[in-house]
């Protein structure tokens, strides 16, 4: 070993020092070799120890403490001294390798060169049972304080979710319509028509609640609340519907362990609970050829949110990757929509498992000269209820839908079935992109693909079949910003 690698393992500064000043011919009796024995005890082979160095340090010519020590290339792999030093390593075993250090090139010294004596491999061989001992009581802690905190975490959701209920008796027993917009939000009025006093509890104060009680999930959903009263003519419909939404969370909760485990995942994750790719280790990885449907960026909670969605050529299946950041994206999104790409995703556990993270991807892409068959609306709608019944907090569900059209639906635009007396959907555009959309297809069929909500669907993008020689009879792919 190099005298920088020796030093640079030194606890402390003194360490090195003092090491310096035991790096003499005169404070040793030592050895040096190779080892390849059999800890018979902790049933292992020594074998990763390819070098070992031993001595006897002496005082006043006296053996004092026995040192030894087991590396492999730069990096220590084992290591003992007798001495009642808390330090690891100690000032004895980074001098013995040090005085090794700089005999290294001579051929007498102090090191001579043989077979270990029995009582190394007997400290080396303690010294890893110590290790694994440790390993096994740190690995037990670690594993403990998780449980302790997802016990607290438990403990704290559901006091949060008592509380919620209480809140949401209260309001469905006053009527919603008792909630009115106000500066942005909604905010309860009493009998007398004043707004509630401090001492209310309104819909930000009970969304904060939900944040102390570590539900971010169900937080935002109140604060989406609060948007809903004097938004349409139908607001209270709606607000009844996020009502009983909330109670069949909280009603699920409280029978958990009757859940199936992927209903369970997803329970969590609405309340909020984080998915994170540690999650995965056990997942089996999915290959396949990945269509790229569309991405989307939106703002939540001051969090950039960007949600690639894939489609599987062999697999057949729908791919969601979500990525959170604060300011930009670690990683590029993995394509432009109507490219393809081979890759492997990892799918987060869940009832319906939509999810997904990317594992690995081959660097060549292609063009897919058109979207995939889709679905009519009716069709689409009936897939969603199907979802519905598997995850009922499903708040976005992909649509892939095939020959449709963009119309105006009062002061709104919708996309309806080119077909006769077909089925019609609510778009959530912009006037600006509808019109821009509208000029591009020129009202011809298209096929579109785009995230429903419930009540109205986000395009993400549309695709133009060109057919003949138009632009090589490939399919022209917009992007909805």
């Amino acid at each position: 070993m190099k005298r920088e690698a020796i030093l640079g393992m030194a606890p402390d500064e003194s360490s090195r020092v003092a090491a310096g000043r035991l790096a003499v011919p005169g404070c040793w009796v030592a050895g040096y070799g190779e080892t390849g024995s059999v800890d018979k005890q902790a049933g292992t082979e020594a074998g990763a120890l390819t070098a070992v160095a031993w001595g006897e340090y002496l005082r006043d010519g006296r053996p004092v403490y026995r040192v030894c020590a087991g590396w492999e290339g730069e990096g220590l792999t084992d290591f003992h001294c007798d001495c009642p030093s808390r330090k690891r390593p100690c000032k004895h075993v980074l001098g013995l390798l040090l005085l090794l250090e700089r005999q290294a090139g001579e051929s007498a010294g102090e090191f001579f060169r043989c077979a270990a004596p029995p009582w190394v491999d007997e400290r080396l061989g303690r010294g890893r049972r110590s290790s694994a001992r440790r390993v096994a009581d740190v690995t037990g802690h670690r594993a403990r304080a998780r449980a302790r905190r997802a016990a607290a975490r438990d403990e704290r959701v559901t006091a949060g979710l008592d509380e919620l209920e209480r809140w949401l008796v209260d309001l469905a027993r006053g009527g919603i319509g008792r909630l009115t917009a106000a500066g942005g939000g909604a905010r309860e009025i009493r009998d007398s028509g004043q707004i509630g006093d401090p001492a209310d509890v309104g819909m930000e104060r009970m969304a904060a609640r939900l944040i102390d009680a570590q539900a971010p999930g169900l937080a935002r959903m109140v604060r989406r609340m609060s948007l809903i009263p004097g938004s349409s003519a139908d607001w209270p419909g709606l607000m009844l519907e996020k009502i009983g939404w909330l109670f069949l969370v909280i009603e699920a909760w409280r029978r958990l362990a009757e859940l199936p485990p992927g209903l369970q995942f997803d329970l969590r994750a609405t309340i909020g609970w984080p998915q994170r790719r540690e999650d995965l280790a056990a997942v089996t990885p999915i290959r396949d050829k990945w269509l790229t449907l569309g991405q989307l960026f939106t703002v939540e909670d001051r969090l950039k949110v960007r949600r690639v969605w894939l489609w599987g050529k062999v697999t057949q299946r729908m791919a969601l990757l979500l990525d959170y950041a604060v300011e930009t994206f670690s990683e590029q999104a993995p394509l432009a929509a109507g490219e393809q790409f081979v890759a492997s995703l990892s799918f987060f556990p869940s009832a319906l498992e939509l999810r997904a993270a990317l594992i690995e991807r081959q660097p060549r892409s292609t063009v897919v000269p058109a979207l995939p068959e889709g679905a009519s609306i009716a069709e689409a709608l009936d897939q969603f209820a199907s979802a519905l019944g598997v995850n009922p907090w499903l708040e976005i569900f992909p649509m892939r839908l095939t020959g449709v059209g963009l119309a105006r639906a009062g002061e709104e635009w919708a996309v309806v079935d080119a077909g006769d007396g077909g089925e019609m959907l609510p778009l959530l555009l912009s006037q600006e992109m509808a019109w821009r959309l509208l000029s591009v297809t020129g009202g011809r069929a298209v096929d579109l693909f785009g995230e429903w909500d419930g009540h109205r669907l986000r395009p993400v993008t549309v695709v133009i079949r060109n057919s003949g020689d138009d632009n090589d009879g490939r399919s022209e792919w917009i992007p909805v910003r």
